[in-house]
């Protein structure tokens, strides 16, 4: 997971070091127009990360490896039947079904609870 996050943040910083910094005087500012998310749209991004990571930390501990090192790690479904020892139309069903699992208590947490009703 924290190597995860080590990636994401050298992306940003790579990303970063492209992107020309012009230098604009405070009075120049106000004339640039803001092509970026709106504060409520970063908003609901933060939210549903924060959602994923939860939705994420429910699973099964085998589910959740298999997820991360398939769709962040990009490992392809063939070097993961190797490492776990089974066929490779076999790994591409636990990671569908992973993916399912993972969905699924994604929408759960996402779902907003009636009045008096706890979140499980």
């Amino acid at each position: 997971m924290y190597h995860l996050a080590r990636k994401v943040a050298a992306d940003h910083y790579q990303k970063s070091l492209r992107t020309p910094t012009p230098n604009l005087e405070p009075e120049q500012l106000q004339a640039v127009p803001d092509h970026g998310p709106h504060a409520a749209q970063q908003a609901e991004h933060q939210d549903n990360l924060s959602l994923m990571q939860q939705a994420l930390e429910r699973l099964p501990t085998q589910e959740r490896e298999l997820l991360l090192l398939h769709r962040y790690q990009h490992v392809p479904h063939e070097e993961l039947a190797r490492l776990h020892n089974c066929s490779t139309g076999a790994m591409k069903v636990r990671v569908h079904r992973a993916l399912q699992n993972l969905r699924e208590a994604f929408f759960r947490l996402a779902k907003p609870f009636p009045k008096g009703e706890p979140a499980s």
